[in-house]
């Protein structure tokens, strides 16, 4: 089926790569990205000798390089144009794109996508899982790993139970969510911007105060089209019960119990799911939020998202694991506590105070400078 994805707040989806002053120049409130290459060739020899000269320098900037020897940046020179408010100070985050044109990934939406299913499937049947999510945890807690690994591996043993389709190791050619298709999301209209992302952390003052350090960030905004469909190959995984043995029962995480294929069902419960999702997870931000003396403003934004039918992707929006921990955190705060202490997560050991952790975990929340959210879409249908 044909969806239709309309960004509510910006979103980033990173490519792990970074540039710095030297490939881009500034115009007015527009930062243009250089073909480095293209720009050396149109230099004279001694041009060509200074810019190798100044580039050894740590505050090189290319802006000032340009305007310095008057040099003409011709469109072929341009590999694309982002929005700003001011020139960056430090290194820009990469937005993912394609042929220089920003996308939204399929992974990225069936990664938000996966991180609902899980929460909707522990919160429908806790009690039950509470001896499998413990097993999980504690293997994790208990096994000889460095502890970064340990912090990424936390839930993941957890999620291969719930969307594994037979009772082997993990393999992704097991994986329920592999029937699930989800294209890339190509702009219809978009813009590319450059946004300071800031980290805003409760303090012990009890304020919410952005860490000492600038993220400049590509961001788009826009609206994006893509694809989400049920793959035909399920019909025969079914009835190979052998190989997926698990499949039928399992059908229920995606709304399609009793063996029912419908493909407008499985998006209604998969929306469905998304909704009450994310308004737990804005709620629980908001609940932060008024811990800190300073946080009305923070929460007047929060409860301005409109949750209806939306989907929350990219940086700023926080891991699984952190989903999982505040979900066990309602239901055994002191299993909680002993996952955050242990592998250290934050400064500080969390205490137990009427039924919460404290500090909170997490404690820090992502704001661009403008004082928005991050990583909002809308759904609609194409």
């Amino acid at each position: 089926m044909e969806i239709k994805l309309e960004t509510l707040t910006p979103v980033h989806i990173g490519t792990g790569n970074s540039y710095g002053k030297a490939e881009f120049i500034t115009e007015n409130n527009k930062l243009r990205r250089i073909i480095f290459s293209k720009l050396y060739d149109s230099l004279s020899e001694d041009q060509k000798g200074e810019l190798l000269s100044e580039l050894e320098e740590k505050e090189f900037n290319m802006d000032e390089f340009v305007r310095k020897n008057k040099i003409r940046v011709s469109e072929d020179m341009i590999l694309y144009r982002a929005l700003m408010k001011s020139p960056p100070s430090r290194e820009i985050r990469e937005q993912i794109k394609t042929n220089n044109v920003p996308y939204i990934p399929g992974s990225s939406i069936k990664g938000a996508i996966r991180t609902a299913l899980l929460w909707k499937y522990i919160c429908k049947d806790y009690d039950n899982l509470r001896d499998k999510i413990d097993s999980c945890i504690y293997k994790t807690l208990r096994s000889n790993l460095p502890l970064e690994k340990k912090k990424k591996n936390i839930c993941n043993e957890f999620i291969s139970k719930v969307f594994q389709l037979n009772d082997r190791r993990y393999d992704a050619k097991y994986d329920l969510l592999k029937f699930l298709h989800i294209s890339d999301f190509m702009p219809i209209d978009h813009e590319l911007k450059i946004k300071n992302i800031r980290t805003y952390s409760l303090f012990r003052n009890r304020k919410l105060e952005p860490k000492p350090f600038n993220n400049f960030t590509e961001v788009v905004t826009g609206s994006f089209i893509g694809t989400i469909s049920l793959s035909p190959q399920i019909k025969t995984a079914i009835k190979n019960e052998q190989e997926y043995p698990l499949l039928k029962d399992k059908l229920e995480i995606l709304g399609l119990e009793g063996g029912d294929l419908e493909e407008e069902k499985m998006l209604t419960h998969i929306k469905d799911t998304l909704r009450e999702f994310n308004r737990w997870a804005i709620d629980r931000e908001i609940e932060l939020c008024r811990k800190a003396s300073n946080g009305r403003n923070f929460c007047e934004v929060l409860r301005g998202i409109d949750t209806e039918n939306s989907i929350r992707i990219g940086f700023g929006v926080g891991t699984t694991y952190q989903t999982l921990i505040k979900l066990i955190e309602e239901k055994d705060v002191n299993l909680a506590q002993r996952i955050v202490n242990t592998l250290r997560l934050g400064k500080f050991n969390r205490n137990i105070k009427e039924d919460k952790l404290t500090p909170p975990y997490p404690k820090s929340i992502e704001f661009t400078s403008q004082k928005e959210p991050l990583g909002w879409m809308r759904f609609e249908n194409g």
